[in-house]
């Protein structure tokens, strides 16, 4: 077992045994003296992490050389067919070709580049078939114990329903801006995606938002479950979230209900979590296992008999590897799967969703057809779908307004609805912002200011203006005319106002 720091890796290379284990992160470190070992057999564990072939993780991995490859995974494909292709390519090179000719035959494409779907599923199964060995989970279900899934919903408070809304509102005016402009710059799109994961945290807690306040109908919800399912049924739990503070904030839960667990996250080192795992797995008084999705793969928890999520995760694959660190082979018992989502937020249509990206992995692995349509699926662009999401989420609580008085017969009788009254109200809005913008120009430029001693420019000015200004005959008001040129007309300055109306509503 290869492990250690670099002087003490060198020693053990050098004396190969009848097999070297390691970890991919050791093999990024230690590529060269993993050449020297020359291996007849290559097996890769968790073999996703050589899904994305940019990555240096598969360019690393894909530099070894042997005469015989397996590969080990329960997601070989996720979201893109090039995940399939990068896993296949290390087991044999040549099996799907080219990756230029793959991506050209069975990618469908718009005029524009962008995907639409994919083709040709039915062929790739074929190509797979003498190299692939695979359980269905048809399979596997009948030799493991019964699923219960349940859904738990939790509301809004309103100390969190404020910055909710206000992250919403900020996605709507961005969204808007996309429409209008029919594309978003690099920060835009950053910002969009900010705001779905600030929204995304405050469902769970305030604390994850403004590490300020602490606002958590879940935890409340989370201490009752684990009572019942820790304390009176005397289960070991599984409990996961995306986000490491959601998994200390729920330790602090459980300290205060007398609860034993461990915890761990992407900053917990790999060989501490055999220790972590033994803990769980044997000590009694260790309830429960706190788990962001760095414990979604690679761990045997079957000790436990209940998962809790504290939110749906993106993708539905990375649901199914957090149940299955529980429900899998070595489960005795019936396994409870509880999922907490937040009503009337953006986590319902997210869970709502998760259903649409399984279609791609069943097209090519379970019931191989022609084609795969994102368009049929409903599968939008990433801001289409994030537009859609908005689309569906209820706006921010309107106010209630006290009804205006009612106005009397004979005024009404002689006020018409339209026409002066929009007019009235269009002047008074121009009038103000003409006043604001003079007032604003006399505060960078008092009197005297700049003023120069020659050239009498005041009185030129004056004299342009004087014969632009007019007298309105029926209020006595002054009135600026300016001559517009032919390509400008009052259809065109209303389309422009409207839009910049638009703009701040």
């Amino acid at each position: 077992m290869i492990d250690g720091l670099l002087p003490r890796r060198k020693a053990l290379y050098a004396s190969p045994a009848f097999f070297t284990l390691t970890s991919y992160e050791l093999v990024l470190k230690d590529v060269r003296y993993m050449h020297e070992l020359k291996p007849d057999l290559i097996i890769l564990d968790e073999a996703q992490r050589i899904r994305n072939w940019s990555t240096a993780t598969a360019r690393t991995i894909k530099q070894l050389k042997s005469r015989y490859a397996f590969v080990l995974t329960g997601t070989p494909l996720e979201n893109k067919l090039e995940e399939l292709f990068s896993v296949v390519e290390f087991v044999d090179g040549r099996r799907l070709g080219p990756a230029f000719r793959f991506l050209d035959e069975h990618r469908m494409e718009d005029e524009k580049g962008h995907l639409l779907g994919y083709r040709g599923l039915d062929r790739i199964h074929n190509q797979l078939a003498p190299i692939l060995l695979r359980r269905t989970r048809a399979e596997v279900l009948k030799q493991l114990p019964e699923r219960t899934d349940q859904i738990f919903r939790v509301p809004l408070t309103p100390a969190q329903a404020e910055p909710y809304y206000e992250q919403s509102d900020l996605l709507a005016q961005l969204m808007r801006k996309w429409e209008r402009q029919g594309r978003l710059s690099e920060i835009d799109q950053k910002r969009i995606l900010c705001c779905i994961q600030n929204m995304r945290m405050l469902c769970n807690s305030t604390y994850l938002f403004d590490k300020q306040t602490h606002h958590s109908p879940k935890l409340d919800e989370f201490r009752e479950i684990l009572r019942e399912l820790a304390v009176e049924e005397n289960r070991k739990v599984v409990v996961f979230s995306e986000y490491e503070r959601m998994t200390w904030l729920a330790g602090e839960e459980l300290r205060k209900l007398g609860i034993g667990f461990v915890s761990l996250h992407g900053g917990v080192p790999s060989r501490q979590r055999g220790a972590l795992m033994e803990k769980f797995r044997n000590d009694p008084e260790c309830k429960v296992f706190l788990s962001t999705d760095a414990g979604g793969v690679g761990l045997n928890l079957q000790a436990a008999s209940a998962v809790v999520n504290f939110e749906p995760p993106w993708n539905p694959a990375r649901l199914e590897q957090r149940i299955g660190r529980v429900h899998r082979l070595g489960q005795s018992r019936p396994v409870h799967v509880i999922h907490m989502l937040t009503t009337d937020s953006i986590e319902e249509r997210v869970w709502e969703t998760l259903r649409l990206k399984k279609s791609l992995f069943a097209g090519v692995f379970d019931s191989p057809t022609g084609e795969v349509s994102f368009e049929k699926l409903g599968r939008k662009t990433v801001f289409q779908a994030v537009k859609e999401i908005f689309a569906d989420q209820p706006g921010r609580p309107k106010p209630v307004v006290q009804p205006e008085p009612p106005v009397p017969l004979n005024v009404a009788a002689a006020a018409p609805v339209a026409g002066p009254v929009e007019k009235a109200t269009t002047e008074t809005a121009m009038g103000g912002l003409i006043e604001a913008g003079v007032k604003f120009l006399e505060s960078l430029f008092p009197d005297g200011a700049g003023a120069r001693s020659a050239g009498g420019q005041g009185s030129r000015l004056e004299q342009m203006l004087s014969g632009l200004c007019t007298r309105d005959a029926r209020t006595n008001r002054a009135v600026l005319s300016v001559p517009l040129p032919e390509s400008i007309d009052k259809e065109r300055i209303a389309k422009v106002i409207s839009n910049v109306l638009s703009a701040f509503r």
